[in-house]
Order: C-alpha cells, then sequence, then structure tokens
C-alpha cells in the first residue's frame, strides 16, 4: 500500500508539467488489492501519541470498572445490613395459623406485638440515627472539597451556576 501510495504522489506532481505522460503511468502502476497489502504488511500496534499507550489506557478502564463493581457490592452489602431480619416473623405464621381463643391469649399476643413494634421501632432509629452520620459525613467532605477550591474558580463557578438559574428563570417565565 505504501509504494502505491508513493508512486501515485510521484504521478502527481509530473502531471502539471504532461497531462499525457499521467496515463501512462497510470497504466504502468502496479494495482494492489486491499487482500495483498494486508498479507505484505505485519501486524503492528497503533501506537498513541499521546502518554499513554492504547493497553495502558484498556488496563486503567478495566481497573476503574472493576472498582466500582467492588464498591457496589460494599454498598449493597451495607444496604442488605441495615435491613436486618426480625426475628418474629416465623412467630407471626404460627400465630396465625392458631390464632388464641381465651380473653388471656389475646392480652398475651398483644403484648408480644407490643413488644415486637417496640423493638421494630428501636431498629427503625438505628438505621435513621446510622443514615444522618452518613449524610452528616458526605456533608462534611463537600464542604472541605468547597474551602479546598481556590476562591477564583469557586467565583466562576457560582456565576456559572447563577447564569444557569437565571436563564431558567427566563425560560419559566416565558
Amino acid at each position: 500500500m505504501t509504494k502505491a501510495l508513493t508512486a501515485e504522489s510521484e504521478e502527481i506532481v509530473p502531471e502539471l508539467k504532461r497531462k499525457s505522460r499521467r496515463k501512462r503511468r497510470l497504466h504502468s502502476v502496479p494495482r494492489i488489492s486491499l487482500e495483498e497489502t494486508r498479507m505484505d504488511v505485519p501486524h503492528r500496534r497503533i501506537q498513541t501519541s499521546g502518554v499513554f499507550s492504547a493497553d495502558v489506557c484498556t488496563l486503567i478502564v478495566f481497573s476503574v470498572l472493576l472498582l466500582l463493581l467492588l464498591l457496589n457490592i460494599i454498598l449493597y452489602y451495607k444496604l442488605w445490613s441495615l435491613e436486618e431480619t426480625s426475628p418474629y416473623t416465623l412467630f407471626d405464621l404460627y400465630m396465625l395459623k392458631n390464632p388464641p381463643k381465651s380473653h388471656e391469649e389475646w392480652i398475651k399476643l398483644l403484648q408480644q406485638q407490643e413488644a415486637l413494634h417496640t423493638m421494630e421501632a428501636h431498629r427503625w432509629q438505628r438505621v435513621l440515627k446510622a443514615s444522618i452520620q452518613l449524610l452528616k459525613q458526605a456533608e462534611e467532605s463537600l464542604s472541605e472539597l468547597q474551602r479546598s477550591i481556590h476562591p477564583t474558580y469557586a467565583n466562576k463557578f457560582m456565576s456559572i451556576l447563577q447564569n444557569q438559574q437565571n436563564q431558567e428563570e427566563n425560560k419559566e417565565e416565558l
């Protein structure tokens, strides 16, 4: 393919001087098919002009995807652990099979249900406290990030946000 391109480029320069000569050279240049050029040229890796090669970029993308997968698994496990199963689920099913018949059995059942409700309320309080703590940590991280941003960039960022907000308000007025 390189030979054909070189020969073609050499033919273009003389074409300006003589047009008849180009016709003769076109017939003299051997035509090479695409399959022949693939057979003649050894396969080489395409090198990028930047700092990273294609293999390094692929490795980076693959490692980032694996890291994201690992983080998703950890988050799924944390969510699953927040939803603890209650030990009274089997008890409730058992009570449906044999409903209480006397007044004392009903009182005992209501006391057990009250205890179950209290346990569930405490569990939800723990879950809410853990969620609030995680939200506070996220808020602290974001405020630390905001403090670390250079003031000029922060001013530019705020002006961009204000411009977008003004544009949205103008669209709403229309």
